[in-house]
């Protein structure tokens, strides 16, 4: 089988070596000393192509003993071919402790490649090449053992780690990988995009990581929203978070596209098609939910936009371990069944859909970009819509490419220029506003964060604890230790009302830091003053808390509380 022959294919469901599964034919024979019946060809002029059986050939031939005439006396024991053999298909790439697989189509060690973990499908394929070079026995299973473990000591370290999906090169390009078997990659700077055969940057592709179609020229944008129902006002802020996913970059946060809306309002199917719109993985549902922040990482890793269907709520360790994610970090594990660590370094773009907003953490809000879905008019079936979808997508990712290339033209934005917490997705929205200046004159960045201060709003009105603490101060301010302000506001003795997260003396001030813009937007005023005639210390400072004006009945509108709890059953 010549080079021409060989895909990707041969390395499928690659996995860490390991101890074989299966024995082959047992061989009493670890060194052949009968001569191979295959004979190297000679080289002749002109680019010949590379034939991995013979060059594993020619090497293991170098190392035979040979008398004064050049005639060989004894030949290479068996695990030197099996070893010849494994660095004629595949170079070895290791980075982080992790060694790969990359197809070998020739003798010069290329600039970028798709890395595929070793498999203990290796010993399979050296016993079938041992066959086709002559032999008339494979070799046992302990010669491929010592030759993977002789490939694995004298692999190729990467610098950098391998990209997933989007990656950047060396001269600053933008590559995206289709995850095709046949290959398939977009290369993008500010000169153009093309299909190019072979990446100039490192990828790896996770089992399981879905093949996407090839972008195509001459698509639209428009035609994204007859599958996703975004309302006209939210479009910017959705095209702009899909360019800033296109982002590979640590630093370049894209924060998570935060959509909610009625039922029946086709989040789950926006949130597929938006999943996709910008070469992302397909719609890959997650539940946080008891997820630690290694199981998180690896989910994420697997693919590239890590979407998070029907959010109910999210409790402060959940909520901790997606800004991570957002954000960028690396996480280091021991390896199972070893002793060794291991690094997990990723930061994905994120889309969760929620029908009603759940309580939400003041740094979570921050790294989100909020969109709202109407109702749609007529009663169309998700299978209709994602249909339509498949049709328009080739189209619509080149035309998110051909906007890209405009943006990377653009260049970095000046110096003081409003990024919001997202600088990856705030400079897509500044560029989005040069490109095409906003008609109601306000910027991207501006927009959304007045949609995440009414989030923060809506958090705070929707909290139980200030609730109660609004109608137990019933617009009196309050001056003491919080400890203090804790003993006044008290636990409401009502099943109905979840105290489970309710504050400590200790995690309030944490607590007061996390929702301040929705307090403020609240109408709350909470500050920590230096007071003098106050007996305070660093343990226990004086605090200054305002509650919002309460409406005439001396209550919040929705409080709990038991006379207002009958005030609203009585209507």
């Amino acid at each position: 089988m010549t080079s021409t022959e060989q895909t990707t294919d041969d390395y499928d469901d690659y996995d860490e070596f390991g101890d074989f599964q299966e024995e082959l034919v047992p061989s009493d024979f670890d060194e052949d000393p009968s001569p191979p019946r295959l004979t190297v060809v000679p080289s002749t002029p002109g680019p010949v192509p590379y034939n991995p059986l013979s060059h594993a050939q020619a090497e293991w031939m170098r190392h035979a003993e040979r008398d004064a005439d050049g005639h060989v006396t004894a030949y290479p024991p068996l695990p030197r071919l099996a070893y010849e053999l494994l660095l004629a298909r595949s170079w070895p790439v290791e980075w982080s402790g992790q060694v790969f697989a990359l197809q070998r189509t020739s003798v010069d060690f290329p600039s970028g490649g798709v890395l595929v973990p070793l498999s203990t499908k290796a010993h399979k394929r050296v016993a079938a090449d041992v066959l086709a070079l002559g032999h008339v026995n494979p070799p046992p299973t302990a010669s491929i053992k010592r030759a993977v473990d002789a490939w694995e000591g004298d692999p190729h370290h990467l610098d950098a780690a391998p990209w997933t999906r989007w990656g950047r090169s060396d001269d600053g390009a933008l590559w995206w990988d289709s995850g095709r078997p046949d290959g398939g990659f977009v290369r993008l700077d500010a000169q153009g995009w093309s299909i190019e055969s072979s990446p100039d940057c490192w990828f790896v592709r996770p089992s399981g990581l879905a093949a996407l179609p090839l972008p195509t020229r001459g698509g639209r944008i428009a035609h994204l929203w007859d599958s996703a129902n975004v309302a006209p006002e939210d479009r910017r802020l959705v095209v702009s978070w899909l360019l800033g996913s296109m982002l590979p970059d640590l630093p370049a946060e894209s924060g998570m596209l935060y959509i909610t809306g009625p039922a029946g309002a086709g989040k789950s199917t926006a949130m597929t098609v938006l999943s996709e719109a910008a070469g992302g993985e397909p719609n890959r549902k997650t539940k946080t939910r008891a997820a630690s922040e290694r199981d998180l990482a690896v989910v994420a890793s697997a693919g590239w936009v890590l979407t998070i269907d029907n959010v109910s709520s999210w409790t402060a360790e959940e909520s901790d371990h997606l800004c991570t994610l957002l954000t960028g970090a690396e996480t280091t594990v021991r390896r199972l069944y070893t002793m060794d660590a291991e690094s997990i370094r990723v930061r994905r773009p994120a889309i969760a859909t929620a029908i009603d907003v759940p309580v939400l953490r003041e740094d979570l809000v921050r790294r989100m970009v909020p969109v709202a879905l109407a109702r749609l008019s007529t009663s169309t079936p998700g299978t209709s819509l994602m249909a339509r979808w498949r049709q328009a997508q080739p189209g619509v990712f080149g035309a998110l490419l051909d906007l890209m290339v405009q943006v990377e033209s653009l260049g970095h934005p000046p110096s003081g220029t409003d990024l919001s917490t997202m600088p990856g997705w705030g400079r897509m929205a500044w560029a989005l506003d040069q490109l095409v200046p906003p008609p109601d004159g306000i910027s991207t960045v501006r927009r959304c964060v007045a949609r995440q201060v009414a989030l923060s709003h809506d958090d705070v009105l929707d909290d139980p604890f200030w609730e109660h603490a609004a109608c137990r101060l019933n617009g009196v301010p309050f001056k003491g230790t919080l400890a203090a302000f804790l003993r006044l506001v008290g636990i409401p003795e009502d099943p109905r009302i979840d105290t489970r997260s309710w504050p400590t003396a200790r995690a309030l001030p944490g607590r007061i830091e996390r929702h301040s813009v929705g307090l403020r937007s609240a109408g709350w005023t909470v500050e920590r003053r230096p007071d003098s005639a106050a007996t305070s210390s660093k343990h226990a400072p004086i605090w200054h808390i305002t509650p919002p004006p309460p409406p005439g009945s001396g209550h919040a509108p929705e409080c709990q509380c038991e006379m207002c709890r009958s005030r609203h059953e009585a209507f």
